[in-house]
């Protein structure tokens, strides 16, 4: 027949592997955020970078994406 104890102790193993298996995943989602916010921030400096060199390009996408949006959603 099993004791309080053994079960207390098990019941302890699981919940510590459980906290282990949560850190590591926390660690993981964090490490992703990062490159998620770097990839951000790299996409962001090059579209910048861009609309600097070409600013009346940039202005008829810009324009031309506002219509096609607007349009899209009149016939919802």
């Amino acid at each position: 027949m099993t004791s309080i104890k053994e079960v207390a102790e098990n019941a302890h193993k699981g919940i510590d592997h459980a906290a282990d298996a949560a850190i590591s995943a926390n660690a993981s989602i964090h490490h992703k955020g990062q490159q998620v916010k770097a990839t951000q921030e790299e996409w962001v400096q090059e579209i910048k970078s861009y609309v600097q060199k070409n600013p009346t390009t940039s202005i008829g996408v810009a324009v031309a994406s506002g219509f096609i949006l607007g349009w899209m959603l009149r016939r919802r």
